[in-house]
């Protein structure tokens, strides 16, 4: 089983701009946008990550 802090990505560790993505990201999540199991900011960072790595190719 996953902690929270590892699901998260251990937020306080992130790139600085995967971190500002994803409080962008989870101020514009819905209860209905975070996958059943997971938080808010889990999704953010999941999606942060993905927008970092589609941005750097």
């Amino acid at each position: 089983m996953t902690d929270n802090k590892e699901q998260s990505g251990d937020f306080t560790n992130l790139d600085p701009k995967v971190k500002q993505k994803a409080l962008e990201i989870a101020a514009t999540l819905n209860k209905e946008d975070i996958p059943e199991g997971s938080t808010k900011l889990q999704e953010a960072v999941r999606r942060a990550r993905e927008w970092f790595i589609n941005l750097e190719g």
